[in-house]
């Protein structure tokens, strides 16, 4: 569960940091990893999830 919270929170921040057009394929890709670990976190905790753009 850890790696999969570490994997979450990275996906976020790196999300953060590729704005702007240039970006989208980088964007999309850290979309899906954050959504293949949202499955992970959700399987021990449903009210633990990440969001891109922050935490909720």
């Amino acid at each position: 569960m850890a790696a999969a919270q570490a994997e979450a929170f990275e996906a976020d921040y790196l999300f953060g940091l590729a704005a702007g057009p240039r970006y989208g394929e980088a964007r999309a890709r850290l979309a899906s990893r954050a959504r293949a670990a949202n499955k992970v976190l959700a399987a021990y905790n449903p009210g633990l999830r990440v969001t891109l753009g922050g935490a909720r």
